[in-house]
C-alpha cells in the first residue's frame, strides 16, 4: 500500500493487506408438506356430509370425515351456527374461526392414494455473503502487526417452522427469518528484543448472533387475527397459539411455533448470541543449549438465549376427545380441546465461563557434534 505524496512504504515492503469476497447463491428443496385442511364452507360452520365429502373419501386419518349422531342431533344436518354470546358450545366460536382462517386454502383434490387437499413445495433461497481482509504492517524491523477480520451473513428461512416440522404441518402465518450474524477479529503483534529473546501477543474476538424474528409479527398477533383470548397465565404473550394435532396425529393440519420471541421484540426475535473474546501471550528466550517458553491464555464464552417453551399455548385436537363432534375442524370451530399445554414464561438463559492457563516449559537442545 503506497500514500501518494509520502514516502510511507515506497519500497513495498511495510504495509500489505488482503480483501475477498463471496456471495453464495443456493437454492433449498426441503420436501413436500401434505395435509388436509378446512375448506372455505367449514369457516362458515358448514359442516355437512357435503362439504365433509371435500375433504376426500378417505381423510389422513385414514377415515371417511363425518359429524357423530350426538353432533348431529345438536346440529342438524351438520350446519353450526354461531356461538350465542355467553352460551359457549352452542355454536363455532368467532375467535377460533379467526385461527382457522390461518389455515391455507385447499389446493388438491383428494384421492385414496394421496388423501389431502393442500399439498405444497417447499423451495427456498438460503444465499450466504462472507467477506475477508487482512493488514500485515511492519512496524519496524523488530516489530509486526497482523489485524485480520471476518465478516459472515444470511437469512436462514422457517417457512413452516422453526427448526423442525412435524406431518400435516402447514406453513405458519408469517415465515420466520433466521438472520444470522458472525462477526470475527483478530490481532497479532510479535517483538523480537534480540537474536535469542521475542514475544507474541495474540488477541480474538468472535460475535455469533442467530436471531429469529417474524417476517410481519401482525401475521400471528392475537388481536390482529381476531383472537382475543388470553392464555391462562395472562402472561402478555401477543403470539397466537398452536393449534392443530401436534406428533402428526392426522386429525387435523398443525400451525405450530413455539414462543420465545418476545424476549427479543422486535429486532433480534427467539435469538442466541455467542461471545468469545479471548487474548494468549508467549514470551520465548534463548540461553545457551536451552529454550525457555512461557505464556498465558484467558477466553471468556458467553451464551445468551431465551427458553422456547410454549408460553403462547398449544392446543391439540383429537376425535379421540371424548366431547368431540365426531371430526376435528368441527372440534375446532366450537373450542373442544382434547388437550392444551402452556408455560408461565420463557426465562432467559445467559450463562457464561471462563478459561486462563498459564505455563512454563524449557526445552534443551541436544549437544552439537
Amino acid at each position: 500500500m503506497l500514500i501518494p505524496g509520502t514516502d510511507f512504504n515506497k519500497n513495498r515492503d511495510k504495509l500489505f493487506f488482503f480483501t475477498a469476497f463471496e456471495y453464495y447463491y443456493q437454492v433449498l428443496d426441503t420436501g413436500l408438506l401434505r395435509a388436509t385442511v378446512p375448506t372455505p364452507g367449514m369457516l362458515g360452520g358448514d359442516f355437512s356430509a357435503a362439504e365433509l365429502a371435500k375433504l376426500g373419501p378417505i381423510t389422513a386419518a385414514g377415515s371417511a370425515a363425518a359429524l357423530n349422531a350426538a353432533a348431529l342431533a345438536r346440529f342438524p344436518g351438520g350446519i353450526i351456527p354461531e356461538m350465542t354470546p355467553g352460551q359457549p358450545g352452542s355454536g363455532y366460536d368467532p375467535n377460533m374461526i379467526a385461527l382457522m382462517k390461518l389455515y391455507p386454502a385447499p389446493n388438491a383434490e383428494p384421492t385414496l392414494t394421496s388423501p389431502y387437499n393442500y399439498l405444497q413445495a417447499m423451495t427456498f433461497n438460503q444465499n450466504n455473503r462472507e467477506w475477508k481482509t487482512r493488514v500485515d504492517y511492519n512496524i519496524s524491523d523488530n516489530t509486526k502487526l497482523f489485524v485480520r477480520y471476518s465478516y459472515q451473513r444470511e437469512v436462514q428461512q422457517f417457512p413452516v417452522g422453526l427448526w423442525w416440522r412435524q406431518n400435516m404441518q402447514v406453513p405458519y402465518p408469517t415465515p420466520v427469518l433466521g438472520k444470522n450474524r458472525s462477526d470475527s477479529v483478530s490481532a497479532s503483534l510479535t517483538h523480537v528484543f534480540s537474536p535469542t529473546m521475542t514475544n507474541e501477543f495474540v488477541f480474538a474476538y468472535t460475535f455469533i448472533g442467530f436471531p429469529n424474528v417474524f417476517e410481519d409479527p401482525k401475521k400471528v398477533d392475537r388481536s390482529a387475527v381476531g383472537y382475543n383470548y388470553q392464555g391462562l397465565f395472562k402472561n402478555g404473550v401477543t403470539q397466537i397459539p398452536a393449534f392443530g394435532s401436534l406428533w402428526g396425529g392426522g386429525d387435523a393440519a398443525l400451525i405450530f411455533n413455539p414462543a420465545g420471541f418476545e424476549a427479543g421484540v422486535p429486532t433480534s426475535g427467539l435469538y442466541a448470541n455467542k461471545y468469545m473474546p479471548s487474548f494468549s501471550d508467549t514470551f520465548a528466550k534463548v540461553l545457551g543449549t536451552h529454550t525457555v517458553k512461557a505464556g498465558f491464555f484467558w477466553e471468556w464464552i458467553r451464551n445468551a438465549q431465551p427458553a422456547n417453551n410454549m408460553a403462547n399455548g398449544q392446543m391439540n385436537f383429537h376425535t379421540w376427545n371424548a366431547n368431540t363432534l365426531g371430526e376435528a375442524y368441527a372440534d375446532e370451530a366450537l373450542g373442544l380441546i382434547a388437550d392444551y399445554t402452556e408455560f408461565s414464561f420463557n426465562r432467559i438463559n445467559d450463562i457464561a465461563y471462563t478459561r486462563m492457563k498459564a505455563s512454563c516449559r524449557t526445552i534443551g537442545k541436544p549437544p552439537s557434534g
